[in-house]
């Protein structure tokens, strides 16, 4: 217990007031101090040398800011020192209390426009005291190079890293009450660690306790449901994946949760799987029926999570409908001479196609695309057939009638030099070591056509593939 509560020379009123400064409600400071005395204690200085707000300072009492503030507001002078050491009350905040605590009310301090250069009886400035503290972050909020405002600014970005930071470590190691601490204290949610994952990914692959407690938290501080980790997964895919959380008979209850917050069940993992499919593989049936009730619109959405950044987004395409009438087909397999002619291009862009089934020729409606001479025609039609679910990777079908069979939309694109094309469909995942039924890949292809820039192309591909798999095997996730 501080000295100042046992010195001779203490009158009861003072001693009253102390001791509601020490563990006393606001209410009970302001009882004390009265409606017509507020400023006078405020401003005076008891026997023993400091300011109530000093003694509030000291009290390491969890509602600093709050008393602070309204002794500030009550008449305190901002600038007062103790008697003793000569402390302001700049001084006193970081060296009684957590980081936490501290910042915010020294925050609070600074709109009142104290002079941070007050040195006290050792010399020391609160800039001084912070540092010899190890609160560098706190210290450049005291150094007098920023305003109130800014000094906030720069609290929320810094203080949202730090304890983005901690609330990932914390969901890793199924701390459920240091997460909820780190997000009431302004965590950056969506914080992502240098293995490239957050605390909403880690909830459905690290954490051991049910994500119930720890996921309405996240999405208050308004987590973003599609933040993709190191392998593509958003946290939907992930909760499909958790074998523990399917286990627990809560899967329905969380992917609906997670559905309804905004997650997309078009978001593909390096494996080309989405929500969907991955249900779809592993027999879930109960969210197979929930996904389809949100699937429309996520069709209709902008692929924003599934092209890469450096490429153009893909189109916005209509809902796909549930097929009605006979798979329409194209028969011709010889490139448009006339590009006029739209009548098979709107065969592709029938709702009602159905873009993993063949035709008559064995060609999907991807490869059929890939046929256009026209590259703006072309480029619109594959993006438009994938985004509406085509497997990248499906090869053609024998034929007599084409000398395709075995190739993907990728070997096709290639061998037409379709360098555009290839970009978009690279941006889908496609297997690429996949030989066509000759025992050609894509980049043996473009090499056969001297295409530099093709060879460039698929050859960054492979080693971005590749640095994906040294991830992947190298970390431990649910599967």
């Amino acid at each position: 217990m501080p000295a100042y509560m046992g010195d001779d020379g203490i009158s009861p009123e003072q001693r009253k007031i102390n001791d509601a400064c020490l563990e006393g409600s606001l209410k009970d400071i302001k009882e004390c101090l009265g409606q017509d005395g507020v400023s006078q204690y405020c401003k005076g200085m008891s026997p023993d040398g400091m300011m109530p707000m000093h003694i509030v300072a000291c009290s390491g009492r969890e509602d600093v800011e709050e008393i602070i503030s309204f002794l500030l507001q009550s008449g305190s002078d901002v600038d007062g020192q103790t008697k003793s050491d000569e402390d302001t009350i700049l001084h006193l905040i970081p060296r009684h209390n957590i980081i936490r605590i501290a910042f915010p009310t020294i925050l609070k301090i600074l709109e009142y426009k104290p002079d941070v250069f007050i040195r006290n009886r050792h010399l020391r400035s609160p800039y001084d005291e912070a540092i010899a503290l190890g609160y560098y972050e706190l210290a450049n909020v005291l150094d007098g190079s920023r305003s109130a405002q800014d000094a906030r600014k720069y609290y929320e970005q810094g203080i949202g890293a730090m304890y983005g930071a901690k609330l990932v470590e914390a969901v890793m190691n199924s701390k459920e009450d240091v997460a909820k601490d780190c997000i009431k204290n302004g965590a950056n949610v969506n914080y992502v660690n240098e293995h490239g994952a957050g605390a909403i990914h880690y909830l459905f692959t690290h954490y051991n306790l049910p994500p119930e407690n720890i996921l309405p938290l996240l999405f208050t501080s308004k987590a973003d449901p599609n933040l993709r980790d190191y392998e593509g997964d958003n946290c939907l895919n992930l909760a499909i994946k958790s074998q523990r959380l399917r286990e627990s008979g809560n899967m329905y209850k969380i992917v609906n949760q997670l559905l309804e917050k905004g997650a997309l069940s078009t978001v593909k993992d390096l494996d080309g799987h989405d929500a969907f499919a991955i249900a779809t593989l592993r027999d879930y049936k109960d969210i197979v029926k929930l996904i389809r009730k949100f699937r429309a619109g996520h069709l209709s959405e902008k692929r924003e999570h599934i092209v890469p950044t450096d490429e153009p987004p893909a189109p916005v395409v209509e809902p796909v409908k549930e097929p009605i009438k006979k798979q329409p087909t194209v028969t011709t397999l010889k490139e448009d001479e006339d590009d006029e002619d739209d009548e098979e291009d709107d065969i592709l862009d029938d709702p009602d196609l159905d873009v993993n089934k063949p035709n008559e020729l064995g060609l999907y409606p991807l490869h059929q695309a890939i046929l256009r001479t026209d590259p703006t025609t072309r480029n619109r039609l594959v993006s438009n057939i994938l985004n509406r679910g085509a497997d990248v990777s499906a090869r053609a079908l024998e034929s007599e009638e084409h000398d395709e069979g075995g190739n993907t939309a990728l070997h096709m694109a290639v061998a037409r030099d379709q360098i555009g094309t290839v970009k978009i469909i690279l941006g889908y995942k496609p297997l690429y070591a996949v030989p066509n039924n000759e025992g050609k890949m894509p980049n043996d292809i473009a090499e056969d056509n001297d295409n530099l820039d093709m060879m460039k192309l698929l050859e960054d591909y492979r080693r971005s593939q590749l640095n994906h798999d040294k991830k992947k095997s190298g970390s431990c996730s649910i599967l």
